[in-house]
């Protein structure tokens, strides 16, 4: 019964974590990217675009190193923005065609949060939500890649 308990809290926890965030969220446009076609694939690039903060400010690390996926941290710096949407477009590529070593499609996004990113993982799972929310994917915390990828 403790389990139950302690296991009902941190989810409760997580929710208002998530609808807190969701209300402070900085507010940028749609960022420039790349399509593939592939609606959920092009959302999801543009949500995680997002969440680390790329096209916020031109200083940030993403935005400065033309990562929009912030792939490899902050030290990764791709030539040109092309160059790091490629990048990450690669990435979800992978995870897409299942050939991902890290990720697979059945993983919820707060699962690909805990991969993705070592900070604030709670608050990464949130932008993510509210960006492809925003994009017309009726999305939560535990909604499986599988059903944004299509």
């Amino acid at each position: 019964m403790r389990r139950a308990n302690l296991g009902l809290l941190a989810i409760v926890g997580l929710a208002a974590v998530l609808y807190r965030s969701r209300s402070t969220l900085p507010s940028f446009p749609t960022l420039p990217s790349p399509s593939t076609g592939a609606a959920g694939l092009d959302a999801l690039a543009q949500a995680i675009a997002y969440a680390e903060g790329y096209g916020a400010s031109p200083t940030n690390a993403p935005t400065r190193n033309n990562n929009p996926g912030d792939l490899g941290g902050a030290a990764r710096a791709y030539a040109t923005a092309q160059a790091g949407w490629d990048a990450l477009y690669r990435q979800l590529g992978m995870i897409a065609d299942q050939t991902s070593a890290i990720y697979d499609r059945s993983m919820t996004i707060a699962d690909m949060a805990a991969h993705w990113t070592v900070t604030e993982q709670a608050a990464w799972t949130a932008n993510v939500v509210a960006s492809l929310n925003r994009q017309g994917f009726a999305v939560d915390a535990f909604t499986p890649l599988d059903q944004v990828l299509g």
